[in-house]
């Protein structure tokens, strides 16, 4: 198993393992016989990524599902990226050492330009093609999505899918395709995802005009926006970090969007319409 050689080869030479270890309060663990398998990769450090709000969610809806599992994975410092090369070990996740091209789908969240290399960087540690088009159905389905994905061209040679806004909802609808078409090829499986998903993105579907080539595939693709933070999205249990990370503190979502309309905020044109939560 893989998680024995980790134990014996890896933990014992990193800096910091609780980067690696999983097991903090708050993870969910299940048995994937039947299930569809999710990675959600986040590309940069665990300290940066487990303080992020927006994982935490997608972990909790995702695992709420008896279809599904959700694990994590994260960009690796240095002196662990050296020890996986040398020790030829793969990328893996935090919940059961699992390599990651055991996945159905690896989500990367795209959280501002600076982690695209990162991501490629994961994707060779994981010991899959770079590329979209070397990739065959035995690898996952590479999604992803965030802040950074509404531009999504710097790297649409290298994702298979994008998911363009709120991905609350969308993303179980993404996933349920998955787990219908199971055993089916990637292309069909991207086909209906495409047919049948609003606010997908495949760069494989369209011609170097950014022209679709598929008919299932739109012309204009509009980000999604989740009209009500509902409660049910949001963990009562939230994974609590073993290690410091860079927010030490319970994160609630009180809004989404900003009403104050700065000129140099990323944020104010990409979560518009601003949606309250009840106070209550």
């Amino acid at each position: 198993m893989l998680k024995n050689e980790l134990e014996k080869r890896f933990f014992p030479y990193v800096i910091k393992p609780g980067r690696y270890a999983g097991g903090e309060p708050g993870t969910v663990t299940k048995d994937p016989t039947g299930k569809t398998l999710y990675c959600h990769a986040f590309p940069d450090k665990y300290e940066i990524g487990q303080s992020y709000l927006g994982l935490q969610a997608i972990y909790h809806i995702i695992n709420s599902d008896d279809r599904f599992v959700c694990e994590r994975t994260f960009a690796v410092d240095i002196d662990a990226e050296e020890i996986l090369r040398k020790e030829n070990l793969p990328l893996f996740s935090l919940e059961s050492f699992r390599d990651i091209n055991e996945f159905d789908a690896v989500g990367f969240t795209l959280s501002y330009e600076m982690v695209f290399t990162n991501l490629l960087n994961m994707l060779n540690l994981a010991g899959m093609p770079i590329r979209s088009k070397d990739r065959n159905d035995s690898h996952p389905i590479i999604m992803a999505g965030g802040p950074a994905a509404y531009n999504p061209e710097p790297m649409a040679d290298f994702i298979d899918l994008f998911f363009i806004g709120d991905a609350e909802e969308g993303l179980i609808e993404m996933l349920e395709i998955l787990h219908t078409l199971k055993g089916k090829t990637k292309k069909e499986k991207l086909l209906t995802i495409a047919q049948k998903v609003q606010s997908v993105y495949i760069p494989a579907f369209y011609d170097v005009n950014r022209k679709p080539i598929e008919k299932s595939s739109p012309k204009e693709i509009f980000a999604r926006v989740q009209p009500e933070l509902k409660r049910e999205y949001y963990p009562d249990h939230p994974i609590v970090p073993l290690v410091e990370t860079v927010h030490e503190h319970l994160a609630v979502e009180i809004m989404r969007g900003c009403p104050q309309g700065c000129r140099f905020c990323q944020a104010g044109p990409i979560y518009r319409p601003v949606r309250m939560k009840p106070v209550e």
